[in-house]
């Protein structure tokens, strides 16, 4: 199907993502995509996927996408200098809304 967007974000779901992110890299670096990867990017949360799609993006003159996880990136309740449980609620808000994205796209749920 080419969603490779989705395809590295679901990587951040996994109970440890670090084993994920040679998947989630190859994901990003994908010319071809056939989902609506601008849409799916605010629902970064993983740090490290983060700096890694904005590099990719970047590297690519993709400059719109860089746009948008530098935005995902600096959002005031993902910095890293915030009360550790701010940032919890925000990676949980985030997980919430993916989930409810792609349920709402692959099983018709949640529309």
């Amino acid at each position: 199907m080419d969603c490779r967007t989705q395809e590295a974000l679901v990587c951040q779901l996994m109970r440890d993502p670090t084993d994920s992110y040679q998947a989630a890299a190859k994901a990003l670096e994908a010319s071809v995509v056939y989902d609506a990867s601008t849409a799916y990017l605010p629902l970064l949360f993983d740090s490290r996927l983060m700096e890694y799609a904005a590099d990719t993006y970047a590297k690519m003159g993709l400059t719109h996408k860089v746009e948008l996880v530098l935005r995902a990136m600096s959002s005031q309740d993902m910095n890293i200098h915030n009360v550790p449980a701010i940032c919890a609620r925000e990676t949980n808000k985030r997980k919430v809304r993916l989930l409810k994205t792609l349920c709402a796209q692959y099983f018709r749920l949640f529309d």
